[in-house]
């Protein structure tokens, strides 16, 4: 226990301590260098809370050591330790202290480093703090009771001090239920402390790396300094904006720098829906990720608006697509912006979208000013350019937009953009487009001299601008009248079609003419002017019509169709007009014009020899011969070179006149059944018609096993096979049939009696409800209902005793190959397929048990090949029918989105 000293008047009235530092455990060497090195270890922070101790000074032989505090005014400290070897050091803080409730004379308190401003080399006492210093976090901030408690740590950025209960040693801060309101109060000090640092200047987006954030780990017991600093930032003007000012966090947003540099404080007020939308500003950013900072920041109710909602509000409200109209409010907002400002704008959306490839976001947006203020759709638009005649009809960008102030880098990203969103430069097509709309639009026609010339002059260096001229009257026919190309024919003089043979006689308001005489001495030759016209649309060729199967002969067939909604219909026809009174009065060219046609349809692949009506794809589609076959069927109108004209039953391949090419196997020629009924004119019909009569059967069933050889050759093996077995099965008789029936006496005798006996096996997880049998057979079945294999094309086999067909559903694939192909093969109705009960075996015995085949299918439809896929050769089958899956189109792209699930997630992720 302390004891008083005998009263000394050298120290006057100061107090003198005494410390015998004689521990009879330690020799006197050890003690002394133990408090040698204490003395030495001695933090600075030792004087920062004690308010009447003011400076420490020891001796160690002719060492001195001096620590100082100063106080250079309520809050700044300066603590200066020097030694007497010269050295010195000087450390500067900011402490904010307040009295204990209930304990006036003890204080808590709240120290923040300082550091000195780079560009600062001596403090001036009469210049602001803000302009010196700056806080700096602690690194490791210290708990004092008084003196620093050694072992004790906060995980704060910055030092506090409360009287504390201490643990005995006074390393650490005693857990106890008495410092839970010293704690408390601290939490409110550095509140209160904030609205002082901000005062001084000193809150910056630096200063709030010093506080805690939320990813930091603070022992419990200090938690609420910082949720109480939280707290503030959020619901007090304490948070740094980007306008430097102080907001409460939760009226900030927080967004890229070059977003926060466009919006204003009142733009945000205009632009983002939010609670406090007239309050919202700006936050501070931190300049680096995750740093202190950002993570503190990141902690507080501050709001993301960036980018993507930006473009998102911009691409809404300027929407100008089909019916939509722009928002009236932003673009009163946006026409009051200069163009300074909107090439900031537009340079800022390039430099966000373009590198993700996603400019067309905006391609409907209504973004782009015009030179008269107005604003438009990129694509409307056009650069400025100088001394064209048509100007004023091309819409002109307001040049200042991609072209104010001295930012090269902005103008030209501003630029980019506007070529990223469909800008385009004024070509030639553009001022053709302006000539077309001024000269040859609606029924103020006025050509001029020279346009055709620069019509054909642009067609021949881009002939995709062909399709500019379609919905213009660019061409006159030989009443005067000016139409567009499609009202136009090209013949003689300009070129051989035939077509006038056919147009000629029509008697139609609504039928193509013929050009003006004066085309053929205009100074520009036959062959530019007749590609031209084909370009643009003329008609050069004979091409049937469709249209609507009302008026089909075969009408009262087509509408028998069965079903009673039309949910996916068809009806389509086709039709030559007029064809049949032009036939009343036929001649060469019109036979043979008629005749090239159904030709070159035939060649090109173009079905006009069916009309097709439906009312649905459950029930089917019924055909017949189309208006144009019926037609053709029905007149006279094959020329014979007796200078006659036949109808096609009639007609003589023999008997057609040069220029008629004749192909026997021509579908159309079977359809308008040329030649079936010529009289003996054709000795290829004579000797048909002998070996029809022959074998007592149609002249079409002949032509029908000439066109089916290979299946008709099949039939035959398989009926002589037939036969070939029951002649086996007559001949087979038992020698001994007595001898036979005592064996198998006593075989039954010994044969066990039939039991059933429970044995566990696997089955599918999944219920066979959850394939829809019923959605695969519309896909193979005919008219009636009847279902076919998807192998041997046959329809089901038998029926079942309750009537209905009997079908084998077959999945495409094993759950064996899915496992072995790391496969996530999913349960749907389209990875099946219909097959009869023979070819159901045939696919699991050369499709189940080969998973490398399973993979060779897989391939199939993940690589889009078109074609029948091979099961198995033909010959394998005894029954001699086909071993390749056939698959109705749409079933098929089914198959292929169903099996892609894989690669989607896979690109997704990739993605993400």
């Amino acid at each position: 226990m302390p004891s008083p000293l005998e009263r000394e008047t050298a120290w006057g009235e100061q107090t003198c301590f005494e410390f015998p530092f004689d521990n009879p455990a330690k020799s006197a060497q050890n003690a002394f260098e133990e408090i040698q090195l204490g003395l030495a270890e001695l933090d600075e922070t030792t004087l920062l809370f004690l308010s009447n101790l003011q400076s420490i000074k020891w001796q160690i032989g002719g060492e001195t050591t001096h620590v100082l505090r100063r106080s250079h005014n309520t809050h700044h400290l300066e603590i200066l330790r020097e030694h007497s070897g010269g050295s010195r050091s000087i450390s500067h803080y900011l402490r904010f202290s307040k009295k204990v409730e209930g304990v006036e004379k003890q204080c808590v308190s709240i120290a923040f480093e300082l550091g000195i401003l780079p560009d600062v080399e001596t403090l001036g006492p009469t210049q602001p703090i803000h302009t010196q210093l700056k806080i700096v976090p602690a690194g490791f901030g210290r708990v004092a009771v008084y003196f620093p408690a050694q072992k004790e740590t906060s995980g704060l950025q910055f030092h506090i001090h409360a009287p504390f209960v201490p643990e005995l040693s006074r390393a650490s801060v005693k857990e106890t239920p008495v410092n839970g309101p010293l704690f408390e109060q601290l939490a409110d000090l550095a509140v209160e402390s904030l609205h002082k640092i901000r005062d001084l200047k000193l809150l910056t987006g630096e200063f709030l790396g010093v506080l805690p954030n939320q990813s930091e780990v603070l022992p419990e017991r200090y938690q609420a300094i910082r949720e109480s600093i939280t707290r503030a930032m959020n619901t007090q003007p304490l948070t740094p904006t980007y306008a430097k000012g102080f907001a409460p966090a939760r009226q900030l947003l927080q967004a890229k720098a070059s977003l926060k540099a466009l919006l204003t404080k009142e733009d945000l007020s205009f632009l983002v829906d939010h609670i406090h939308s007239e309050k919202l500003e700006w936050a501070v950013s931190a300049p680096q990720r995750h740093s202190p900072q950002d993570r503190f920041l990141t902690g507080l109710d501050i709001d993301r608006w960036d980018i993507d909602e930006f473009i998102n509000a911009i691409a809404t409200k300027t929407d100008a697509s089909g019916w939509q109209r722009p928002d009236e409010d932003f673009m009163v907002w946006l026409a009051n912006k200069p163009d300074e400002w909107l090439q900031r704008l537009y340079a800022t959306l390039y430099r966000e979208l373009d590198p993700e490839g996603k400019l067309n976001r905006l391609d409907d947006a209504s973004l782009v000013r015009l030179a008269d203020g107005s604003f438009s759709l990129g694509v409307k638009c056009y650069f400025p350019t100088e001394g064209e005649e048509e100007d004023t009809s091309l819409p002109r960008v307001a040049e200042g937009v991609y072209s104010s102030g001295k930012n090269q880098t902005e103008q030209n990203d501003a630029r980019r953009f506007l070529d990223g969103i469909l800008v385009s430069e004024v070509g030639e097509s553009d001022l053709v487009e302006v000539i077309l709309n001024n000269h040859y639009r609606g029924d103020a026609i006025s050509p001029r001299q020279n346009d055709l010339r620069r019509f054909i002059e642009i067609f021949e260096k881009q002939s995709d601008c062909a399709s500019l001229f379609k919905s213009y009257h660019v061409f006159e026919c030989q009443d005067g009248e000016w139409v567009e190309p499609s009202g136009i024919y090209l013949d003689e003089p300009l070129c051989h079609t035939g077509l006038a043979a056919y147009y000629e006689p029509l008697e139609s308001d609504e039928k193509p003419r013929a050009l003006a005489e004066w085309y053929q001495n205009c100074g520009i030759s036959k062959e530019r002017i007749v590609q031209f016209a084909i370009a643009a649309g003329a008609r050069d060729q004979l091409l049937p019509t469709e249209t609507v199967c009302r008026d089909n002969p075969d009408w009262d067939y087509l509408k028998s169709v069965k079903g009673t909604f039309p949910t996916t219909p068809i009806d389509r026809d086709f039709v030559l007009p007029g064809l049949a009174t032009a036939f009343l009065k036929p001649n060469l060219e019109l036979s043979r014009l008629v005749w090239n046609m159904m030709s070159w349809l035939e060649t090109h692949e173009w079905d006009c020899l069916q009309a097709e009506y439906r009312l649905n794809q459950t029930n089917g589609s019924h055909y017949a011969d189309s208006q144009l076959i019926h037609q053709l069927k029905k007149s006279a109108w094959i020329p014979q070179t007796d200078e006659t004209f036949a109808i096609p039953t009639e007609a003589s391949s023999e008997l057609l006149p040069g220029g008629f090419l004749f192909d026997a196997g021509n579908r159309w020629l079977s359809a308008i059944r040329f030649g079936k009924s010529a009289g003996g004119k054709s000795p290829e019909h004579k000797a048909t018609q002998s070996m029809a009569k022959t074998l007592g059967i149609e002249v079409e069933d002949v032509e029908l096993i000439k066109d089916h050889q290979e299946d008709f050759e099949h039939w035959i093996r398989e009926m002589q096979r037939r036969k070939s077995v029951k002649i086996h099965l007559e001949r087979k008789v038992s020698k001994n049939r007595e001898r036979r029936d005592q064996k198998l006496k006593e075989r039954r005798e010994q044969a066990p009696v039939k039991e059933s006996v429970v044995k566990p096996r696997m089955v599918a997880a999944y219920s066979s409800e959850e394939i829809s049998r019923q959605h695969l057979y519309d896909f193979y079945c005919n008219e009636d209902g009847e279902v076919f294999c998807q192998m041997c094309c046959h329809f089901m086999p038998f029926l079942k005793r309750n009537g209905d067909q009997y079908i084998e559903c077959v999945s495409l694939f094993t759950k064996s190959w899915a496992d072995k192909s790391g496969y996530a093969l999913k349960v749907m109705s389209s990875l099946n397929i219909v097959l009869c009960p023979v070819c159901s075996e045939v696919y699991r015995e050369y499709m189940h048990n080969d998973l490398d085949k399973q993979s060779m299918l897989y391939e199939y439809f993940n690589n889009g090949a078109d074609g029948d896929f091979t099961v198995c050769d033909r010959e394998v089958r005894k029954d001699l029918k086909l071993g390749t899956l056939c698959f109705d189109q749409t079933h098929l792209e089914d198959i292929r989105v169903c099996l892609s699930h894989n690669t989607d997630s896979s690109d997704n992720s990739t993605e993400n």
